[in-house]
């Protein structure tokens, strides 16, 4: 009867952990006929066979958890790894590298490790640096490189001249510097000779005077990188 008692144990036992798993998968089946062969030879009174099988019973249980553990983690990983790859290609289109060179750079360390994780299938790894992707970039916008040129507008209350463009931080943010945007656009200005001559609507070209890089048109909808400090 002891023989009795410890299979039934170890039937229950092994069933506790079939409940666990969540995949069908073929050491759960094997557990499960394994489980079915021990109930047969305990019906048929041969013990020690039960036993035997009970065990092999719950060591194929154990390996089943095993396999949905790690396929649990691998969708995890799979998932966070995709998520930081879309967001390293957004950085890439956004001009990150050159917007957030900070973050961009412990985001490329960070991606590194994940892809080294992943490729070793270190999932629970590769699932923590993932996530850690997207934590260096989690603040970053997107920014777009300072202005090429101004439209000049029209503003009655604080109209638009060379020194208070000059003075716009996406300009120089600084009026003196008044003097590169007329040597920039004498020949557009109405009157070379006069520099408080601009018209509204006039485009008017920003020099580069750091060597940052400028496109585009001046969009006051759109957020743009910093000017490099001096």
């Amino acid at each position: 009867m002891k023989r009795a008692t410890l299979l039934i144990v170890a039937l229950l036992i092994a069933a506790s952990v079939f409940g666990q798993s969540l995949l069908q998968n073929s050491y759960y089946r094997k557990s499960l006929e394994l489980r079915a062969q021990a109930a047969e030879a305990f019906e048929a009174g041969d013990y020690d066979a039960a036993a035997d099988l009970a065990a092999q019973a719950q060591e194929f249980a154990r390996l089943s958890d095993e396999f949905v553990e790690t396929m649990l983690a691998k969708n995890q990983a799979d998932q966070a790894y995709a998520a930081a790859q879309v967001r390293m290609t957004w950085a890439v289109t956004n001009n990150v590298p050159d917007t957030y060179p900070s973050e961009w750079s412990l985001a490329t360390a960070r991606m590194a490790l994940a892809a080294a994780a992943y490729e070793s299938e270190s999932w629970l790894d590769a699932a923590e640096y993932s996530d850690l992707v997207l934590e260096a970039l989690a603040d970053v916008t997107e920014r777009l490189p300072l202005p090429r040129y101004y439209a000049v507008r029209l503003i009655p209350e604080r109209r638009d001249c060379l020194w208070r463009i000059a003075e716009y931080p996406f300009v120089y943010g600084d009026p003196w510097k008044w003097r590169l945007l007329y040597d920039a656009n004498k020949k557009v200005l109405v009157n070379p000779n006069d520099p408080d001559l601009i018209l509204p609507g006039q485009i008017l070209e920003i020099p580069s005077i750091r060597g940052e890089t400028r496109s585009g048109t001046w969009d006051p909808t759109k957020p743009y990188v910093e000017l490099p400090k001096p």
